[in-house]
């Protein structure tokens, strides 16, 4: 379309710089740039590590450090990295394929993408402190995360960064979502939308539904960080559990349901063909994201308990049927 065109139909062109800009491809690119500078990061950090692991009794670094590097590499990977650019994927195309104008709600789309900046940044913090990053593992798991056994800010800023990272996800999931299911171009059915579109609804959906239980967990370390005590009780410490891998398991599918969708547009592009069983793969799809929420408990594990608890197992309050494994 020529720049006359444009005019006679009502488009502007994009004028706005990058960092303020409301196009959803572009917000996307920012977003899987900014991903792949963190990937780099993160990679190095997993370099370290095994360069420390190369040869028995090396000592490159202190156990310490190690378990620094570990959980800045863990956390980072998963917060920071696979999910932002899963998602990102979803922001870039699936606009175009619906063919809606543009995201719905743009500027809250953008903001999504600073909340992500903002926490990364923060996370990354933690390295410029004396007494160093958050060293408590990916999962933070209570008591060892709280103040009295892990004292410094690094983990103050682990928290918040991550607060802040998974609440932008979250905004972006939202307006990709609302996009693709009240946003289409007339006659564009659900059921006419491409399959990768398919895997962006299915992958919002879960974060829609689980993100919100991260964004619980983290809450409540930060109230942990200020008064440990609370976490001298086993309800504490198994509900954080409950709350964190009732996300830390649908999350595992936010990551790869884009690029399965991203396969089915391969094989059916370069097969000219309509998707084969396309109705029972959008229903799998949906299927997966439901069930993947059904299953939180098979990866809780024993808590740290008060001296005082007297329960016989901790981990019975942390489970759930071992048949429900099956279908996770």
């Amino acid at each position: 379309m020529t720049a006359t065109e444009t005019r006679e139909s009502g488009l502007q062109p994009e004028r706005r710089p990058w960092l303020t800009t409301t196009d959803h491809k572009r917000i996307a690119m920012l977003t899987i740039a900014t991903a792949l500078v963190l990937f780099f990061l993160m990679g190095s950090l997993a370099l370290l590590m095994r360069a420390q692991l190369a040869q028995p009794g090396e000592r490159m670094m202190s156990n310490e450090t190690y378990n620094e590097l570990f959980t800045m590499h863990g956390s980072g990977m998963i917060y920071l990295v696979i999910t932002p650019i899963a998602l990102a994927f979803g922001l870039y195309l699936a606009p175009l394929q619906v063919g809606a104008p543009t995201v719905a709600a743009p500027r809250l789309t953008m903001l999504g993408f600073w909340l992500y900046l903002f926490g990364a940044i923060t996370v990354l913090s933690g390295f410029l402190l004396t007494s160093g990053p958050a060293a408590e593992g990916w999962t933070a798991y209570t008591p060892l995360s709280s103040a009295r056994f892990s004292p410094g800010f690094g983990t103050d800023l682990w928290i918040t960064g991550n607060f802040a990272a998974s609440l932008g996800m979250i905004l972006i999931a939202g307006t990709v979502l609302w996009t693709v299911l009240l946003r289409r171009a007339p006659g564009m059915t659900m059921l006419r939308i491409p399959v990768f579109s398919w895997s962006a609804v299915a992958t919002n959906l879960m974060v829609l539904a689980a993100f919100p239980s991260l964004l619980a967990a983290l809450g409540m370390l930060a109230i942990g960080r200020m008064a440990p005590d609370v976490f001298a009780n086993d309800i504490w410490n198994i509900g954080y559990q409950h709350l964190f891998w009732f996300y830390g398991h649908p999350v595992v599918y936010v990551m790869f349901f884009p690029f399965v969708g991203a396969v089915a547009e391969v094989l059916s592009t370069f097969a000219r063909r309509r998707f084969f069983g396309y109705k029972p793969a959008v229903l799998s799809l949906l299927a997966f994201a439901a069930l993947s929420m059904s299953v939180w408990g098979t990866t809780c594990s024993p808590p740290g308990r008060s001296a005082t608890t007297t329960t016989r197992s901790p981990r019975s309050s942390c489970s759930c049927p071992p048949g429900w494994s099956t279908w996770g």
